[in-house]
């Protein structure tokens, strides 16, 4: 999703059509690069949409707290920019034998 479409998602009332759907945040990926530069500039553009998500659409929503981005290679940044919920499976178990 891009960020428009995001945020049209939310605005549009689809949502509500999911009565067992609950959003709880967002999560989101950088690009594959070792380029740390973009990868920061794409977290810290996650964390402003989900920043003017809460404030616009769930300011009262507890739930609406999750904001999970950084994975195994790229956590450190994703947790300066913000992220609440880092996947890092391969730090932690290695990488997948496929």
């Amino acid at each position: 999703f891009s960020p428009d479409a995001c945020t049209d998602l939310i605005t549009s009332g689809q949502l509500l059509d999911y009565k067992h759907v609950s959003v709880r945040g967002l999560m989101g990926m950088a690009t594959f690069t070792d380029n740390t530069a973009q990868v920061q500039r794409e977290f810290e553009g996650l964390k402003q949409l989900f920043d003017t998500l809460k404030h616009t659409h769930y300011p009262s929503d507890p739930t609406f707290s999750v904001l999970s981005m950084g994975m195994s290679d790229d956590y450190p940044l994703a947790v300066q920019a913000g992220s609440t919920m880092v996947r890092i499976g391969s730090r932690i178990f290695g990488d997948r034998v496929y």
